[in-house]
């Protein structure tokens, strides 16, 4: 029988086929998780998602996107049927039910039918002599606070540079070269000039709301390009309490990325988190486009096709994820997104309009016109010509 993973309806005549029902490994193994679909299948994408304790976490998409260390064990494209991945270096952290899930889009329906699930089971530690070291699996701090992320990387590694990031796929954000570049805030703490030198640490000045997500210390491989060759396992970073502009609130909602470039048919991640507020009923979020102000997803209620909410995690006390992923992107999801709190003075809160997530879906001319908020609430717009053939992507 096909296991109802998300909301929406089962079918008995088609079937996403996990073979193994567990999967023993230890620590720094190479492990496959098989799925099989038949064919011919519901038009939609297949998605492979980690389901541990009230998390649940998109693990691979089959549409380019890059994921580290999880990769295809075969081209979808050549074989219809195998939907299996590959996830090497695992580590006791990868422990958990891991399941294939088929989406099947309907008009306006869209259903979700997954596998029966693979357990993984992971032992072991692994040897760090041989690893990218990150000591904190996660830090919080207070905005106007300096942040230390720690960071080694073994002498005995190819020659390369080492980076860091926030963040991961292909949007993740720069936030530091050790080599070249200006970054404002940032410093690093380990002496570069000095022979065998393995500290990559860095050091972040006046952190604010907008410095929270996960970090990472990447060794490069030196190449035409350079080649990523190892990541550490990043180290979160939360950030709690107001800073000065905000003093007065009791609340703050966080969009911790900027600008999004997406591929249409690809699988969109938008991030919120609400600080200082987990009422479901007050979260929704918006879109803003040709001066238009549409409702995307309302956590209250509502139906809002091709769009789902990550499971709510509560972060910490009175700290919440708003996150939702928007499926099958096209054109017409061009736009500026708000997650929003509503303060119950007025439908939308000027203080969370004036910033949010811009998108822009890859494909010829665009006229992107971007509508912003003044504190009054009076709309300020421009717009943007995009030529993505002159581009570099």
């Amino acid at each position: 029988m096909t296991h109802s993973f998300f909301l929406g309806t089962s079918s008995e005549d088609f079937q996403v086929n996990q073979p193994e029902s567990s999967v023993l490994a230890k620590a720094g193994d190479v492990i496959t998780l098989g799925c099989n679909i038949p064919a011919p299948s519901p038009v939609g994408p297949v998605l492979w998602f980690k389901d541990a304790k009230l998390e649940r976490k998109l693990i691979y998409s089959f549409n380019g996107r890059r994921f580290p260390r999880v990769s295809q064990v075969v081209n979808p494209m050549a074989n219809q049927t195998d939907y299996s991945i590959r996830i090497s270096d695992v580590s006791p952290k990868d422990a958990g039910m891991y399941y294939c899930v088929k989406l099947t889009i309907g008009h306006p329906d869209m259903a979700y039918i997954a596998g029966p699930g693979t357990y993984v089971s992971v032992s072991g530690v692994t040897n760090e002599m041989f690893k990218v070291q990150q000591a904190e699996i996660s830090q919080t701090v207070s905005p106007g606070e300096t942040l230390t992320l720690s960071c080694s990387v073994p002498d005995s590694f190819p020659n390369g540079p080492v980076l860091w990031f926030k963040g991961t796929g292909p949007n993740r954000e720069l936030i530091y070269n050790f080599q070249r570049g200006l970054f404002p805030r940032v410093n690093q703490v380990g002496n570069m000039a000095k022979a065998g030198n393995k500290d990559f640490s860095i050091r972040i000045n006046e952190i604010s709301l907008k410095d929270a997500g996960t970090y990472f210390c990447v060794k490069f491989k030196e190449g035409k390009p350079d080649i990523e060759y190892q990541s550490g396992r990043g180290t979160k970073v939360t950030v709690t309490g107001l800073s000065e502009q905000s003093k007065g609130s009791e609340w703050q909602v966080l969009q911790p990325e900027g600008p999004m470039l997406v591929a249409e048919g690809e699988t969109l991640l938008l991030r919120c988190t609400v600080v200082g507020s987990c009422t479901d009923d007050m979260i929704k979020w918006v879109k803003v486009s040709n001066q238009n102000q549409q409702e995307i997803y309302n956590f209250k209620h509502g139906f809002f096709p091709g769009v789902m909410p990550m499971i709510q995690k509560m972060l910490e006390p009175l700290n919440c994820d708003y996150s939702i992923y928007i499926h099958n992107v096209t054109k017409k999801h061009v736009g500026t997104y708000h997650c929003v709190r509503s303060d119950g003075s007025s439908e939308y809160s000027g203080k969370t309009l004036d910033e949010g997530t811009s998108v822009l879906v890859k494909g010829e001319y665009q006229a992107l016109q971007v509508t912003t908020f003044c504190s009054d609430l009076s709309p300020f717009t421009c717009i943007i010509h995009l030529y993505p053939q002159f581009c570099k992507l």
